[in-house]
């Protein structure tokens, strides 16, 4: 084999997404005794029957009753960038995020609020660059999403075959691993003109490891709109959080992660 056509081969492989999946899977690996999470599954298929969906899960990490489903995403320079107007969004703890409950006589799960560290920005909007060929980060969460509830109800599944002796609670944190560049841009709706739909030169762009994307995001879960009584309730019913975190800042993210 030349050194052309290797170099060739080479350029094909740093092309795909799966030296960033390997890479972050062995750095987890070796940090085991600073986070104390372990790896658990590597391309663990998932389906959803309700959506007619299907797909693999990149990574899952798991610590004491908490799992991590990790999707992986190496994009080529770009930047990824989240609009924040309300000064409540700076130091965010709140996740919404999905919680099973399994026991030997009736299981479900449901997603809630919790309350956990480190404090973030957090953001419904997201602008990725000028590669509009790209799958929007809504496509990406909400594919992320239903991989967890299958997740979810895989495990619901496996302990009704060995039922535990004790209720078991489970908790899902979805994460967006990216090589992007994270960035805010901060600014006050009022400095929008509304003539031409463009942001003054006043806003503020910060960059950052990791932000909250929190929305209302599509999952096969929709029980929890029985309990809205108008449309600003099922609004706030259906929104989810993923954490979209820098790969580079990764473990970090692992070792801060907690109950705040």
């Amino acid at each position: 084999m030349s050194d052309n056509n290797g170099n060739e081969l080479l350029e094909l492989v740093n092309l795909s997404g799966y030296p960033l999946q390997i890479g972050l899977e062995y750095a987890v690996k070796q940090t085991y005794q600073m986070h104390q999470w372990s790896v658990v599954g590597r391309e663990h298929f998932w389906a959803s029957p309700e959506l007619k969906k299907e797909g693999f899960i990149d990574i899952i990490l798991s610590r004491y009753n908490l799992r991590m489903v990790v999707e992986c995403k190496r994009v080529l320079d770009q930047d990824w960038i989240f609009l924040v107007t309300d000064r409540k969004k700076f130091n965010v703890r709140k996740s919404k995020l999905l919680r099973s409950n399994i026991n030997s006589s009736n299981s479900n799960y449901e997603w809630l609020d919790f309350n956990l560290l480190p404090e973030t920005f957090e953001s419904p909007f997201c602008i990725m660059g000028r590669d509009r060929d790209r799958p929007s980060i809504e496509k990406l969460s909400s594919d992320l999403l239903m991989s967890v509830e299958s997740l979810a109800n895989e495990e619901i599944s496996i302990m009704q075959f060995h039922p535990p002796v004790s209720a078991v609670e489970l908790g899902y944190v979805p994460v967006i691993v990216t090589t992007a560049e994270l960035h805010t841009c901060i600014f006050n709706p009022s400095d929008v003109n509304i003539d031409d739909g463009k942001v003054s030169t006043t806003s503020k762009f910060e960059r950052v490891e990791i932000v909250r994307f929190r929305k209302g995001l599509s999952t096969a879960n929709l029980d929890s709109l029985q309990l809205a009584h108008d449309l600003g309730e099922s609004n706030k019913a259906n929104e989810r959080t993923v954490y979209i975190i820098h790969a580079g800042k990764f473990v970090d993210f692992l070792c801060k992660f907690q109950d705040a």
